[in-house]
C-alpha cells in the first residue's frame, strides 16, 4: 500500500493523535528511508545529502532534486522558517515503493524537515514540493532525527508499537485534609517502620499521608513524630544507620530528621545556614557510611558531608563567577558514562555539566561544560532519564514557561530539542504557564518514560511517551464530572502534586495541593487492555546515593530506557507483557558493573545491590 493511501484510509482530527496509523505503518509502506541533511533553500531548489539510508539501498536516480518553482508561497514561508539563520537541518525523506510518473496527483514521497511533513510530487527528474494532505504530524510530531531512530528500531524489530493514549482514566477523590504555606510534596517510602506516602513540605509543618492497604492513605505525621518544616527536602542514610533519613530546608538553615529504629523521627541541628537554595540531594561522598548532602544555589553547587560524629561540613565547592541567569534546577546521573553519577546544572541562560571524576572519591566533581543556553525562566525542576531512547541521559527541565527537553549525546552537550517532543512541546507549553512541579511517570504502563506536570493557574497534564522523545498528551486523565469536588478546585491550578500508588491497588494515584492547601487524593482505573506488568526498582536503605539503571525487555528485545534511582524514591517500570528485565548498573561499592536479570510480575520489587 502506498504510503498517501494508507492515510486517506483513517485521516485523524487536525491537532490529535492518529490511533490508527503509526510509524510502524509508514515504515512498512515505505520503499525508501532516508535521513538527510537539508540545505537552506537557494534558487528555487532545497538541495540535500543523504546522511544515511534506513531502508532500501540507495534514492532512485531522478530522487537528487526538489524544486521549490510551484510551491505555494504559504509552504515556502514555512520552509523558511524551519532554516532561519541554519545552513542545514536534518531531514528525513521517504519515498513510495514506486515512484511514480511526472503529473501523478498523489504524492510520491513525503519528506520531514525538522517536525514539519511535505509533500513529493513526481515532475520530469525531480520532484515538486507542497503541503502535506494527510496530516503526517499526526502520526509523529516529533523531530527527523528522533523518526530516524524510530525508523532503524523498526528495522531491527518491526512489532515495536507506538502508544497512541493513556488507558487510564481518574476515576475516585478524597479530601486528605489540609496543610499551611504548602512548597511541595514528594512521593517516598521510608521504609517498613515509617511507611511509604507523600511528604508534604509546607511552612506550617511538613504532613506524613501514608500509603493505605487497599483503603485510601492517611496522615500519619503525628505517628512517625515528624516535626520538621520545609521548603525543600532529600532522602538518604544521611546518619549512617542505614534507613531513610530526611535532611530538610526551611529557608534559612539545613536540619536531620533521623529515622530511629522503630521508624519514628529525631530532629537534628546541622550547623549549616543556607539561603538561595535550588536544589537538594544525596550523594555518594566516598566515606563508605552515610550519604552526603549535594545544595545547589544561584551559582554552582557545594557538598557537605559529616564526619563519624555526625558533624557536617563542607567537602566541595563547585561555583561559577558567571551571569547565569534565574534557577538552579541541579540533576544527579551517570551522564557521562563513568559509573558515577555527574551533576547536571541548569539555569536560564547557561547549563552547567560537572564530571564526577572517575578513579578519584565520589563527589569529586570538576566543571567540564559551561554552555550558554536561552533557556525558560527560572528552572526549578530537573529530571533525568533517556526520553528518547538513544542509550544516554536527557534532562527535562521545567519553571516558568513551561517545560525543555535538552537531549544529550552522551558527551558533555546537550541540545535543546523541545520543539521536537510532540504535544508536550505544544499543548504542555501552551500560554507559557508556570510549573509548580514535575515528575517521570511511566503513565501508560509500558516501559517508557513519561511526564506528569502539576501547574500554577491550569489542571495538571499528563504526557505519556510515545517513544523517541515524542510525547502525547493523556487526554483520557482530565477530570470528569464525577470528580466534581477535587477538579473545581485542581483546574485552577496547584500548589504541588506526586504520583504513586498510594491506596495500595497496584494503579497509580495522583496526590495533589490546591490553591487553599486541601489536599486532594484522585484514584484511577484502568482502561481495557492496559498492561499490568511492572518491576519497581528501589535501593537499599544502606544506599549512600542514586544509581542510573539501564533495562532491556528481553523477550521483547526492546530498551526501558535508562532510570536514576534515588535513596528512598522507588520507580516503577511497566511491562506490555510478562517477561524477564535485564537490569545494569555499576555498584560504587563493589566498583564492579553488575548485570542481573528480573522478572516482570505485578509490582515486584528489585533493590539493587551487588552480587
Amino acid at each position: 500500500m502506498a504510503l498517501a493511501a494508507i492515510m486517506l484510509a483513517a485521516s485523524p482530527t487536525l491537532g490529535l493523535i492518529n490511533k490508527t496509523i503509526t510509524p510502524r505503518d509508514l515504515s512498512a509502506a515505505a520503499g525508501h528511508i532516508a535521513l538527510l541533511q537539508a540545505e537552506k533553500p537557494k534558487d528555487k531548489r532545497l538541495g540535500f545529502t543523504v546522511s544515511e539510508m534506513i531502508k532500501g539501498q540507495k534514492l532512485p536516480d531522478d530522487a537528487g532534486t526538489i524544486d521549490l518553482s510551484d510551491t505555494p508561497d504559504t509552504v515556502l514561508e514555512d520552509l523558511a522558517a524551519i532554516f532561519e539563520s541554519k545552513a542545514k537541518v536534518p531531514a528525513v525523506l521517504m519515498t513510495n515503493r514506486e515512484i511514480g510518473e511526472a503529473g501523478d496527483k498523489e504524492p510520491t514521497a513525503y519528506l520531514l524537515v525538522g517536525t514539519t511533513w511535505f509533500a513529493l510530487y513526481p515532475e520530469k527528474g525531480k520532484w515538486r514540493l507542497d503541503k502535506d494532505p494527510q496530516d503526517y504530524s499526526a502520526v509523529w510530531a516529533g523531530g527527523a532525527e528522533t523518526f530516524a531512530l524510530a525508523a532503524k528500531a523498526l528495522k531491527a524489530n518491526r512489532t515495536l508499537d507506538f502508544p497512541v493514549e493513556a488507558n487510564l482514566h481518574w476515576s475516585g477523590e478524597a479530601n486528605l485534609g489540609a496543610a499551611k504555606g504548602v512548597n511541595g510534596a514528594m512521593a517516598v517510602d521510608l521504609g517498613d517502620k515509617a511507611g511509604r506516602g507523600v511528604l508534604v513540605l509546607a511552612d506550617g509543618g511538613d504532613h506524613f499521608i501514608k500509603r493505605g492497604t487497599k483503603a485510601n492513605p492517611t496522615d500519619a505525621t503525628n505517628a512517625v513524630r515528624l516535626e520538621t518544616t520545609s521548603k525543600l527536602v532529600t532522602f538518604g542514610n544521611f546518619a549512617g544507620n542505614s534507613r531513610i533519613d530526611i535532611v530538610s530546608w526551611n529557608g534559612k538553615e539545613l536540619a536531620l530528621a533521623e529515622q530511629q529504629a522503630g521508624g519514628t523521627f529525631v530532629s537534628k541541628p546541622m550547623g549549616i545556614a543556607a539561603t538561595n537554595i535550588a536544589s537538594l540531594a544525596a550523594i555518594d561522598v566516598g566515606n563508605g557510611k552515610r550519604s552526603g548532602i549535594i545544595v545547589g544555589g544561584n551559582r554552582g553547587f557545594r557538598i557537605f558531608q559529616a564526619d563519624d560524629k555526625g558533624v557536617w561540613a563542607q567537602s566541595d565547592l563547585a561555583e561559577v563567577d558567571e551571569d547565569m541567569g534565574g534557577g538552579g534546577a541541579l540533576v544527579l546521573g551517570d551522564f557521562l558514562g563513568n559509573g558515577s553519577p555527574d551533576a547536571v546544572q541548569v539555569f536560564s541562560k547557561m547549563v552547567l555539566v560537572y564530571k564526577n571524576v572517575q578513579n578519584e572519591r565520589q563527589g569529586n566533581f570538576k566543571l567540564i561544560k559551561l554552555d550558554a543556553k536561552a533557556g525558560i525562566e527560572s528552572p526549578a525542576h530537573a529530571l533525568a532519564g533517556d526520553f528518547d531512547n538513544n542509550g544516554q541521559l536527557d534532562v527535562l527541565v521545567s519553571g516558568k514557561g513551561g517545560t525543555i527537553a535538552l537531549l544529550g549525546n552522551g558527551t558533555d552537550t546537550f541540545a535543546d530539542r523541545t520543539v521536537e517532543t510532540g504535544e508536550l512541546a505544544y499543548h504542555g507549553n501552551q500560554n507559557s504557564p508556570k510549573v509548580v512541579a514535575s515528575v517521570l511517570w511511566d503513565v501508560n504502563n509500558d516501559g517508557r518514560q513519561g511526564l506528569m506536570n502539576f501547574y500554577e493557574g491550569t489542571p495538571p497534564a499528563a504526557f505519556f511517551n510515545r517513544g523517541f522523545a515524542c510525547f502525547g498528551f493523556a487526554r483520557e486523565l482530565v477530570f470528569e464530572d464525577d470528580l466534581k469536588n477535587a477538579r473545581d478546585q485542581l483546574v485552577q491550578g496547584v500548589r504541588a502534586g506526586t504520583i504513586d500508588d498510594l491506596n495500595g491497588d497496584g494503579l497509580p494515584d495522583m496526590f495533589s495541593v490546591d490553591k487553599n492547601g486541601t489536599m486532594w487524593l484522585v484514584t484511577s482505573k484502568a482502561g481495557q487492555g492496559r498492561p499490568s506488568h511492572s518491576i519497581e526498582l528501589a535501593l537499599p536503605a544502606s544506599a549512600l546515593g542514586p544509581i542510573t539503571v539501564t533495562a532491556t525487555a528481553v523477550n521483547e528485545k526492546r530498551s526501558l530506557g535508562m532510570w536514576v534511582v534515588q535513596p528512598g524514591q522507588p520507580v516503577t517500570i511497566g511491562r506490555r507483557i510478562k517477561g524477564s528485565v535485564k537490569l545494569e548498573w555499576f555498584d560504587a561499592k563493589a566498583k564492579q558493573r553488575v548485570a542481573t536479570d528480573a522478572n516482570a510480575e505485578k509490582g515486584e520489587r528489585f533493590e539493587l545491590v551487588a552480587k
